[in-house]
């Protein structure tokens, strides 16, 4: 099987030569950045989903979101 000869740090992300993992320095603004990204992604999965059971409901049930959101904007309006 193929090995690459890279792989990313599990810290950062950076891509470290393998057998060199020992000398990586870890940046601590790249690590920040890796941070960031890994949190972004875990959060458009979850609208992702949302999205999906949203077109999932039924016309019914969208008519009733629909409603509330109205009543909502209204509420705020006065």
């Amino acid at each position: 099987m193929f090995s690459p000869p890279h792989m990313p740090c599990s810290d950062c992300g950076a891509s470290i030569e393998r057998g060199k993992e020992e000398e990586h320095e870890r940046d601590p603004e790249r690590k920040r950045e890796y941070e960031t990204f890994q949190f972004l992604r875990d959060e458009m999965a979850l609208f992702d989903e949302e999205l999906d059971e949203f077109f999932a409901l039924s016309d019914t049930q969208l008519d009733a979101w629909l409603a509330a959101k109205e009543r909502e904007e209204w509420g705020e309006a006065t």
